[in-house]
């Protein structure tokens, strides 16, 4: 590793996590590992995955779904988001699952051979983002692609408000999509509709599979018996002490009081970590610290109450700050934050609390060795 700067993945919380949540579920479990697996590397994780028994992956696109199969990943890749009939061919190839992502969708597929294609049918109960609204639309579609050759395999739908209990939204959505299903009196072999929140916190007898995405990494709005998986880490680089009356940073927004010990890591709003972190604690061995001053391109300035060697260990988040916590104090979601972990970051993987592999997109083998 390069720079004092990375991300740490512990893959056996990640399968714990799997575990937990398909002992707690009694169902099968859906990964979702589009956008890079959360920005933590879905080529470095779809076999724990599959370990901790994952039965099927989400990603966001068919570009996401070719590289996750030459990665080396054979389970079942369910397209999440819209793809087009010109890629007719390549599904095929690939042998992924598509989204009926509308009744025009539909229509247009149902002009070729579908080849025996799986599709999940959509249906938008609320969220109103893709999907088809009715139980005349679903019925259409479901003939329609099956006279074409293609295999109706499953239908789910997507709850706007799950991460606000199981309220009046949420239920409606519910019991809308539950009412779609027993009438259509098809024989779908995947039928889902909770994410990482509801799959915990709803009671569903209808359901025979939940998606997990943010819950892989430990993040539960209601279960909290799962453990943190993502930890953002850097090292102290420079260490000083500044008198009453210097300054920090661009703009001079920070105004030492006294005699403050400042220290200097590595690591800025190029890598993910947003200039509204300023003023946000960070861990350091054992006590906590503040991220003073405008955070920079590269680097970021951190009060701390004692002088520390350098290259001692800075938590942004992780086993000691949770993601959570970071998450309602910039007022964004912990998805956001996760993806926001750009490419410069080396990702380190550890197991069984032995380092395993790293990985740093930008560097054109993709691994590296660890220091």
């Amino acid at each position: 590793m390069y720079r004092e700067a990375y991300v740490k993945i512990d893959i056996d919380a990640f399968k714990y996590n799997i575990k937990n949540i398909i002992e707690k579920s009694k169902k099968k479990i859906i990964a979702i590992i589009k956008a890079d697996a959360y920005g933590c590397g879905a080529k470095y994780l779809f076999n724990a995955a599959v370990e901790a028994g994952a039965s099927m992956f989400g990603v966001s696109s068919l570009e996401e779904a070719i590289k996750l199969r030459e990665d080396g990943c054979n389970s079942d890749i369910l397209i999440l988001g819209h793809t087009g009939s010109e890629n007719l061919d390549l599904i095929k190839q690939y042998d992924f699952i598509l989204t009926s992502v509308s009744k025009d969708w539909v229509n247009e597929f149902s002009k070729f051979d579908g080849n025996g294609i799986k599709v999940h049918i959509k249906v938008d109960t609320g969220m109103n983002r893709i999907g088809l609204k009715t139980l005349e639309e679903v019925n259409e579609s479901i003939k329609l692609l099956n006279d074409s050759n293609y295999k109706v395999d499953g239908i789910y739908t997507h709850f706007a408000c799950a991460d606000e209990d199981f309220n009046k939204k949420t239920k409606s959505q519910y019991e809308m999509f539950k009412n779609i299903v027993e009438k259509s009196n098809y024989d779908f072999k995947w039928i889902h509709c909770s994410n990482s929140d509801a799959s915990l916190s709803i009671e569903d007898n209808l359901c025979n599979s939940v998606r997990i995405g943010l819950s892989l990494y430990g993040v539960n709005a209601y279960y909290k018996d799962l453990k943190p998986v993502v930890s953002l880490l850097c090292k102290i680089v420079n260490i000083k002490t500044l008198h009453e009356g210097e300054t920090v940073s661009y703009g001079a927004t920070y105004v030492c009081n006294e005699n403050d010990i400042i220290a200097t890591v590595p690591l800025g709003y190029a890598d993910g970590l947003r200039r509204n972190y300023s003023g946000r604690r960070v861990f350091i061995e054992g006590a906590s610290g503040q991220i003073v001053g405008r955070v920079c391109m590269d680097q970021t300035m951190i009060k701390l109450d004692k002088i520390m060697p350098l290259k001692t260990e800075v938590e942004i988040f992780g086993t000691h700050i949770p993601l959570e916590e970071v998450a309602e104090d910039l007022d964004t979601v912990a998805h956001e934050i996760l993806t926001s972990l750009s490419d410069r970051l080396t990702r380190i993987y550890i197991e069984e609390g032995k380092y395993l592999t790293d990985m740093n997109p930008r560097l054109k083998k993709g691994e590296i060795n660890q220091n």
